[in-house]
C-alpha cells in the first residue's frame, strides 16, 4: 500500500511539473511565428481569397490547440494534426521552397505524448535549419513503431550546428526553440530514459529524436 500511495505521489509531481513547463513553453510560442503566419494570411486575401480563410482558420486552430488549459498530455494522432495545421501556414510563407515528408506508421497514432512537444521540434527545423539555409530545403517526420517504445524524428537539410551547440540547446543555453522544455517534460513524464538526442554538424543539417514509451501508467490524453 506504502509502495503504491508513493507511486501515485510521483506520478501526481511529475504530471504537475509538465503541465508547469507546458505553461512556461506557451509563454516561449515565437511572436515571428505568429506574424508571418498572420503575413502569410494577409498576402493571400486578395489573390486567393478562399486560401486565406482556410489558412485563418488553421491559425485560430492552432493558437487553440497551444493555449488550451487542459491536461497536458495528447495523443499523437492529434499532435500530428495540428502540427499540420502549422505546417500549411509555413508552406504558404515558403511556397515551393519547403519541401515536406511525412511518415509515420499507424500503429503508433494512438500513443500518449506530452502536448507541444513535436511541434517545437519542426519549428526548430524549418526556423534554425531551413531558415537559415536561406529558406529552402527539406524537413521529414518519422515515426516509428520499436516494440516497447515509439521513435520520432525531425530532421532537416539546413545548415546544422556544431555537436557542442546542439548540447547547449537541450540544456537551454543555445539557439532553439523549446528543445531543453521538450526535453524535460519528456524525462519527468515517462523517466530519465527518454527524451531527445540531436544529430547534427555544419552544413549536414538536423535531425532530433524523440522516445516515448508506448505505455505509461497514469498517463493519460486529455
Amino acid at each position: 500500500m506504502a509502495a503504491q500511495i508513493a507511486l501515485a505521489e510521483l506520478e501526481t509531481q511529475g504530471e504537475r511539473l509538465a503541465r508547469a513547463e507546458l505553461l512556461a513553453l506557451r509563454a516561449q510560442i515565437s511572436p515571428h511565428f505568429i506574424y508571418n503566419a498572420l503575413t502569410a494570411v494577409a498576402n493571400s486575401i486578395h489573390e486567393g481569397p478562399d486560401e486565406a480563410r482556410e489558412l485563418l482558420s488553421d491559425f485560430a486552430e492552432f493558437i487553440r490547440y497551444a493555449f488550451r488549459a487542459e491536461r497536458p498530455y495528447v495523443t499523437l494522432q492529434d499532435e500530428l494534426y495540428y502540427v499540420e495545421k502549422y505546417l500549411r501556414l509555413e508552406e504558404a510563407r515558403f511556397g515551393d521552397k519547403l519541401q515536406i515528408r511525412v511518415e509515420v506508421a499507424p500503429e503508433v497514432l494512438p500513443v500518449v505524448v506530452p502536448a507541444l512537444s513535436l511541434q517545437p521540434l519542426v519549428e526548430n527545423a524549418i526556423r534554425h535549419g531551413i531558415g537559415g539555409a536561406g529558406g529552402q530545403g527539406r524537413l521529414t517526420i518519422v515515426g516509428t513503431d520499436r516494440e516497447r517504445n515509439v521513435e520520432l524524428r525531425v530532421s532537416d537539410d539546413g545548415r546544422g550546428m556544431a555537436p557542442e551547440h546542439a548540447t547547449e540547446a537541450l540544456a537551454g543555453r543555445g539557439a532553439g526553440i523549446g528543445l531543453s522544455n521538450v526535453n524535460g517534460r519528456l524525462r519527468a513524464t515517462f523517466g530519465p530514459e527518454y527524451g531527445l538526442e540531436i544529430e547534427s554538424g555544419p552544413d549536414r543539417g538536423t535531425t532530433v529524436t524523440m522516445t516515448v514509451p508506448k505505455f505509461r501508467s497514469g498517463v493519460r490524453a486529455a
